[in-house]
């Protein structure tokens, strides 16, 4: 039994890509399940690793440059996974930040 079909239709009825705009700066994220299969084994499930790669270091290097904070990239997250039906999970990134722990930032994800 060929599952082609049901997957071409799934692909067709995934979220359109959405074009941002924070502090000035314009950025466009796809839907998160048309991101590669490999992509969650690589960054290990690291929501803001899946966004860097999506974004490119490009990309993420103009955000740095423009003053992005780690809470400007929680909205970013919280709303990509909200408009994906997924609901983002945030694990030591936020909580090392803000009690300046260490520069290890940690995992969240999309679940």
């Amino acid at each position: 039994m060929s599952l082609d079909a049901v997957a071409a239709r799934r692909a067709r009825d995934l979220p359109p890509a959405v074009r941002y705009e924070l502090k000035g700066f314009f950025f466009t994220l796809p839907p998160l399940k048309s991101l590669p299969i490999d992509l969650r084994e690589r960054i290990d499930g690291d929501l803001l690793g899946i966004l860097q790669v999506a974004l490119g270091e490009n990309q993420i290097q103009e955000m740095v440059t423009a003053g992005f904070t780690l809470s400007d990239l929680e909205v970013i997250c919280e709303d990509w996974c909200r408009r994906n039906g997924t609901k983002p999970e945030f694990g030591s990134i936020f909580h090392a930040a803000s009690a300046h722990t260490d520069s290890y930032l940690g995992h969240c994800g999309c679940r």
